[in-house]
């Protein structure tokens, strides 16, 4: 229906043929999920599928070049995604790369701050002529494991709270750097994921409610410090 209307709305059957193929991309988006992830929840598939159909339709109106760009992504990625059963069943203990994720992430975040092109005011992507890629889209995923490694090792040992401030400067070492880049929507992502799985390691309310606070004042705060943020 967005597709549709960015049609009548500029005549450009660019957005029709987009569409279409969005729409067949998803079908195929259900069909393999549901074959490759036996029990898989479909409300998480479709909730998955939801946002990143509006991500297809805001990135449309913005510009159809990096649009189509942006398809062509999220079409390789599925493919990927149907080897991600094979190495989770190779795998079995992601926690003992907890180092990996870390110095991984953090040295991914620092190719940008030193590298990265600035593109609407913010440092995003490293460019190889072309083709142009998001680190902090990996990093997003090496963070959780990060996470997830750091507070299991804390939680099994007798000076937890050594390891626990230890994973608690290495993930605002994280957040640190995509506010120097000044991503911070992505520094706003990673630090929700921190307050979620730090709540859940200590189980104290008054994490999420002071967490919460604080990344809304930042955020507020942004728009008024940030021009691209204002923008």
């Amino acid at each position: 229906n967005a597709g549709f209307v960015l049609f009548l709305n500029t005549q450009d059957i660019t957005y029709l043929i987009l569409m279409v193929c969005e729409f067949a991309f998803f079908q195929v988006l259900f069909f393999i999920y549901t074959k490759l992830y036996r029990g898989i929840e479909r409300t998480l598939v479709n909730h998955m599928a939801f946002l990143l159909c509006v991500g297809f339709v805001i990135q449309s109106r913005l510009s159809t070049k990096t649009a189509i760009r942006q398809f062509i992504i999220a079409s390789v990625s599925l493919v990927i995604t149907a080897f991600i059963p094979l190495v989770i069943r190779s795998i079995d203990d992601f926690s003992r790369f907890e180092l990996l994720y870390g110095v991984l992430g953090i040295g991914l975040l620092a190719s940008v701050f030193v590298l990265g092109s600035t593109e609407y005011g913010a440092k995003l992507s490293l460019n190889f002529g072309v083709v142009s890629i998001q680190p902090t889209e990996f990093v997003k995923l090496l963070f959780v494991l990060f996470l997830a490694s750091g507070l299991y090792e804390a939680s099994q040992s007798n000076d937890s709270e050594r390891i626990f401030r230890i994973v608690l400067i290495v993930a605002l070492i994280h957040i640190g750097i995509l506010i120097l880049c000044k991503d911070l929507g992505s520094a706003s992502i990673l630090f929700i994921v921190l307050l979620i799985m730090t709540y859940y390691y200590k189980r104290d309310i008054r994490i999420l409610l002071v967490g919460f606070l604080s990344v809304s004042a930042f955020l507020v705060l942004s728009y008024f410090v940030f021009s691209h943020v204002h923008s």
